[in-house]
């Protein structure tokens, strides 16, 4: 099975919105504070929202060096 590498963004699904930049993804669950580390596989049913905006792209790796794993 080929893997699938998702383009940089915002993405949503029912129970949280996923922030990707060059393969890294950060997840903030619905109702909850902070952002964890994390991976594709908690993504289902995902869809892309919108791009990241300029000062996201700018601090997302100092954030995601910052945040704990989930």
């Amino acid at each position: 099975m080929e893997k699938t590498t998702l383009q940089d963004g915002i993405y949503k699904n029912s129970a949280a919105t996923f922030f990707i930049k060059d393969g890294k993804v950060m997840m903030r669950l619905l109702n909850k504070r902070g952002l964890y580390k994390t991976t594709t596989s908690f993504m289902i049913g995902a869809e892309k929202y919108r791009d990241l905006d300029p000062s996201m792209i700018n601090s997302f790796d100092e954030t995601y060096e910052k945040v704990k794993s989930w």
